[in-house]
């Protein structure tokens, strides 16, 4: 079985989505010159959580770096500064700085929020989970006991979500589940590397970054933060924590995510696990409050299903309050396989009435 988890299943738990963390961001930024200036300068209807983040990543690097992989928000952004003023804004005193400031604040924000609903809603979580895969593994025609309730799951679950919040990892945890999310020792760090995913029973993988995962150097490692520790910058060790690894959609941020690992690994990941799934029984695709804006994923799922050449017909489910819109926008962006596959279940990810129709769908 493969799952995609979008910010509708997160939200479920009191996580915002993407215009959610702007709303927060906004109140919490007060009267802040550039953040005021990157708003009027990205159409009202794109301002989300990736957009906004695009903008000041980009204007938070050396000009060089820039020029090589400025988004196209960013160049929109800019070219209506230059109309407006008649010289480069980037080059406005101080504004590197400025940028950093901001993007280290609205990380902090995405921290908090994440870290608040593993800390305050961990029950909740667990509870939803379980009556999530209640339902789920009915759809499948080979089942495993796993962890110490001793529940059914489907014998190969591969999660991909592109949320940074460890709340799936924490269920996993709560019920003793054995899951890989691609990390490795080395030299005493937790490291991530794609490799590390090894036919495990349960996967997971962050395909835009977590909460928990910082770039050290060349590496990314895996620190284990509590709940009420989320502001925390040092490690138990009194190691800097880093920078956090998040990253957004190559359609907002330009090439940069793209020419680096293991964002191309991952993606590649997902494709090789989807193209496995393809080739069993009763091949399952479960998309869990998707917005679909992310065209490379929604791309790499369309090719997978449009060559698959043998097996029987894949059961696509898509969960989400607005269902059949999002199978709709599937359509008008022209990934016409995907959108006729895929069965709409109107409502929201944790509601009874929509678990009880997952069950009825295998």
């Amino acid at each position: 079985m493969i799952i995609f988890l979008g910010a509708g299943a997160s939200n479920t738990f009191g996580i915002p989505t993407t215009k959610g963390f702007i709303s927060l961001f906004e109140t919490e930024v007060g009267e802040n010159e550039l953040y005021k200036d990157v708003k009027a300068g990205i159409v009202k209807d794109l301002l989300d959580l990736e957009s906004l983040m695009s903008v000041i990543d980009d204007l938070s690097k050396p000009e060089a770096e820039l020029l090589r992989f400025m988004s196209p928000y960013t160049s929109r952004f800019l070219m209506k500064k230059l109309e407006e003023t008649g010289n480069r804004y980037y080059e406005k005193a101080g504004i590197n700085e400025k940028a950093k400031e901001l993007l280290h604040l609205l990380k902090k924000i995405i921290r908090r929020e994440c870290f608040a609903a593993v800390r305050d809603r961990r029950p909740l979580i667990v509870d939803t989970y379980d009556a999530f895969f209640d339902g789920a593994e009915k759809l499948v025609s080979s089942r495993t006991l796993l962890g110490h309730t001793q529940r059914y799951y489907p014998s190969k679950i591969s999660i991909f979500t592109t949320n940074y919040d460890t709340c799936v990892e924490t269920y996993f945890n709560a019920n003793g589940i054995d899951f890989a999310q691609g990390i490795e020792q080395r030299w005493g760090y937790n490291i991530f590397n794609v490799d590390a995913y090894k036919e495990s029973i349960v996967e997971v993988a962050k395909l835009h970054g977590s909460v928990d995962l910082f770039k050290k150097g060349e590496d990314i490692r895996q620190f284990q933060v509590s709940a009420a520790d989320y502001e925390a910058t040092i490690t138990y060790l009194g190691e800097d924590l880093g920078e956090e690894f998040m990253v957004w959609p190559i359609e907002s941020s330009g090439a940069r995510h793209a020419t680096q690992s293991p964002y191309l690994d991952l993606y590649s990941l997902f494709r090789s696990r989807l193209v496995r799934e393809l080739s069993y029984d009763k091949p399952v695709l479960l998309l869990v409050g998707s917005s679909f804006r992310d065209l490379t994923i929604t791309s790499i799922m369309n090719e997978a299903l449009r060559l698959q050449k043998k097996g029987p017909r894949p059961n696509v489910i898509l969960i989400d309050r607005e269902a059949k819109k999002r199978k709709e926008k599937i359509r008008e962006d022209n990934f016409a396989t995907l959108a006729d596959l895929v069965t709409p279940i109107e409502g929201e990810f944790g509601a009874a009435d929509v678990f009880q129709q997952l069950a009825t769908m295998s």
